[in-house]
Parts: C-alpha cells; sequence; structure tokens
C-alpha cells in the first residue's frame, strides 16, 4: 500500500496515496504557474480547488483514500491549465469556464 497524506482541498479534507498526492500538487504548481500574472489568481485557485473537491467526493462514493485514478478524473474534466484561456483573457473567461464547469457536472435532485 502506498503512504497517505491528509489534505485540504478547496475547504475539505482528504487522505489521499503519496502518487496521486504527487500528481494533484504537479497539476496545481502548473494551473498557479498559468495564473501567475493574473490579479484574480488567488480566487480562481479557490474556486479551482473547491471544484476538485467537489468531483473529489463524487468520485469517491465511500472510499476513504484518494488514489491516481480519482485525480487522473479530476485533470481529464478540468483539462490542462494552458487549455483553459490565454493570458489576456482570463479573468472573465476562466470564471466563466469554472461556472460551467459546475453547471454542466451538477445533478439535479
Amino acid at each position: 500500500m502506498d503512504k497517505v497524506k491528509n489534505i485540504s482541498l478547496g475547504g475539505f479534507s482528504f487522505t489521499i496515496e503519496e502518487t496521486a498526492y504527487n500528481a494533484l500538487n504537479t497539476y496545481l504548481v502548473e494551473v498557479h504557474k498559468h495564473l501567475s500574472t493574473n490579479a484574480d489568481k488567488d480566487e480562481i485557485l479557490y474556486d479551482i480547488e473547491q471544484r476538485m473537491a467537489e468531483l473529489l467526493k463524487e468520485q469517491m462514493k465511500g472510499r476513504e483514500v484518494v488514489i491516481s485514478q480519482d485525480i487522473q478524473y479530476l485533470i481529464s474534466v478540468l483539462g490542462r491549465p494552458e487549455q483553459y484561456v490565454d493570458d489576456e483573457e482570463i479573468t472573465a473567461s476562466t470564471l466563466s469556464f469554472l461556472t460551467l464547469l459546475k453547471v454542466e457536472n451538477s445533478t439535479e435532485i
């Protein structure tokens, strides 16, 4: 069994395998670098982390530990940072993109 870590993501606590943690950390570093010149990067990063937490909770379906496949799923849903938008258009477009992701992936009860 892989080593595990406890993390906070989007205000939620998760237990995550070390390999999954490394993949998640690499992705978040890429996102951070991509948004580095954006004045709203902290708000955008927080929104991304909240969406990731929502997706993880849905994906785990009662499991207690996040695994690498869960992180691959997150990346497939959210896309690579360079796919978000051009740097000049990040603020409004990225927020619209994230809102669209939330709407498309939400389920009505």
